[in-house]
């Protein structure tokens, strides 16, 4: 699967056959045949199941899409709490506004993807990724 940078808030994650489109801004500009998820819940589309996760009124997002799990803290301003961090195991790719975001440590993810860009971190305009190919240690990605 390939992952690009569309904006400051949005990535797109092209797997094998679906087309994920993570933007908070962005909402307006897909196509007709998009399915667009806001809130918390349970969601299965086209082989992608998405957890919506309810965080002092806004939503995290799990999904899983090809075997790889990702999350998309959003803009996390508190701690995640206990149950928070129980939906959030075994998460592969973590987005986050920076680095030094709440909870990367906890979730322990294998590749953080920022959304500023940071001076550390290998420097890629797209990555390409699968479940087998995650590397063991953490690695931070710059997606430009």
């Amino acid at each position: 699967m390939d992952i690009t940078h569309l904006s400051h808030s949005g990535f797109r994650i092209k797997g094998k056959n679906s087309i994920l489109v993570i933007d908070n801004s962005a909402v307006e500009n897909l196509g007709e045949s998009s399915i667009i998820f806001t809130s918390p819940g349970e969601y299965e589309v086209r082989g992608v199941k998405i957890l919506g996760i309810p965080n002092s009124g806004k939503t995290i997002f799990k999904i899983k899409i090809d075997g790889v799990t990702f999350c998309h803290l959003g803009d996390l301003k508190t701690k995640l709490t206990d149950k928070e961090l129980s939906s959030l195991e075994e998460v592969d790719i973590l987005f986050v506004i920076t680095t030094e975001a709440e909870g990367i440590s906890q979730i322990g993810p294998k590749i953080v993807i920022p959304r500023e860009i940071l001076k550390e971190g290998e420097r890629l305009s797209q990555l390409t990724i699968s479940k087998d190919k995650l590397p063991q240690d953490l690695k931070i990605v710059i997606l430009e």
